[in-house]
């Protein structure tokens, strides 16, 4: 449409030059016994003068300029913004999702097991801020700018997208996950990683990118099956911060129950915490009060989250092979049916070769 109001004002403004000039033309000859010069001077008033011939072309050039410069603007608005299934806004999300993770991993660990010491504690900084300004830019350039449907139709102008953004829970969830608690380090020190729990606040990504990932990926079952591992991998590491935070509270090696303090840490804790949340068993037996609490908390959470995720997995595996399943049984059922009448091998192996080629090519017995 654009073109073709411009071809049409191009032939529009030939055509007002030409009759222009055609009328300049078709003024009457002035008489031969008038000299010379007003001869001149009407051959010259003839010619258009430049000013005159170019003002449609001005025009013109102001209007396609005008155009331009509209369209410039609308691409790069359209560049500003980002399209929700691209593979760019993808590939961020996943960015996001890892800082998140390490958040949720390394806030916990660093508060109970010692591994945050005066010798590293630069480079632990250095990584908390290097999240944070991952979950800054998040919040302040890319998810503003997010393409979103109204009534069936994309809206792409980045006015519209910041308002919606900010009309999300997504968007308080997303400040108060930047809440600078970091500046209690001031007053209480750097050894306070606890300071940093509203980091987990941004849980929203993290189920976002799954969600993406379950759309694109070919083999979606695959990206649940995941998800639901990462689940179980981190109640076990909660679990086992919270078996050393509790030796550390008794005492190190203090009775046969809690760490004794032998070997890698985390490792150790991490298998009790496994054997624990899977009912194993062949655990050290609670001689306290504190540590019944603690391996009750532990079974009912191995009895009833643990079933819970092991049940999810099992029926995402169920429905990923239900129409293999399906095929075999019903293959089994035709050539059961059909030995009962008898018929000839060569049959039944065209019925079988039938079978198998239908499956190979589409998957499915539907037709």
């Amino acid at each position: 449409e654009l073109i073709s109001r411009r071809f049409r004002h191009l032939a529009q403004s030939f055509r007002e030059r030409t009759q222009r000039v055609k009328n300049k033309f078709e003024l009457p000859p002035t008489p031969s016994t008038v000299s010379s010069e007003p001869e001149d001077l009407s051959i010259r008033a003839a010619i258009p003068p430049a000013t005159q011939t170019s003002a449609g072309e001005a025009e013109m050039m102001n209007t396609l300029s005008r155009e331009w410069l509209a369209t410039a603007a609308s691409t790069e608005t359209s560049r500003a913004i980002v399209e929700p299934q691209s593979c760019l806004y993808i590939t961020w999300l996943t960015l996001v999702t890892l800082s998140y993770l390490y958040n949720c991993f390394v806030i916990p660990l660093r508060t109970t097991f010692p591994y945050q010491t005066p010798e590293n504690i630069i480079t632990w900084l250095a990584l908390d801020y290097s999240m944070d300004a991952i979950y800054f830019l998040d919040m302040a350039f890319i998810k503003p700018r997010i393409a979103y449907l109204e009534d069936g139709f994309w809206v792409r102008c980045i006015r519209d997208t910041r308002k919606n953004y900010i009309r999300k829970t997504e968007f308080f969830m997303d400040i108060l996950s930047l809440s600078p608690l970091d500046l209690l380090y001031l007053y209480y020190g750097p050894n306070q990683p606890l300071l940093r729990l509203p980091r987990l606040l941004k849980i929203h990504s993290f189920w976002e990118f799954f969600n993406h990932f379950d759309k694109v990926s070919p083999s979606p079952y695959i990206v649940r099956v995941a998800r639901t591992l990462t689940y179980m991998l981190y109640l076990v590491h909660l679990n086992a911060c919270a078996y050393y935070a509790v030796s550390v509270n008794e005492g190190i090696a203090s009775n046969h129950w809690v760490f004794n303090g032998e070997g890698n840490a985390y490792i150790r804790c991490f298998y009790f915490a496994v054997k624990t949340a899977t009912s194993i068993g062949k655990n050290p037996r609670p001689e306290n009060e504190a540590e019944y609490l603690f391996m009750t908390a532990s079974w009912l959470m191995g009895v009833f989250v643990f079933a819970i995720l092991i049940g999810q997995i099992r029926d995402i595996i169920a429905t990923a092979t239900r129409t293999q399943t399906e095929y075999r049984k019903l293959m089994d059922e035709t050539l059961h049916h059909l030995r009962k009448l008898n018929l000839p091998p060569r049959l039944l192996e065209r019925v079988k070769t039938w079978f198998s080629y239908t499956w190979q090519q589409q998957h499915t017995l539907d037709d």
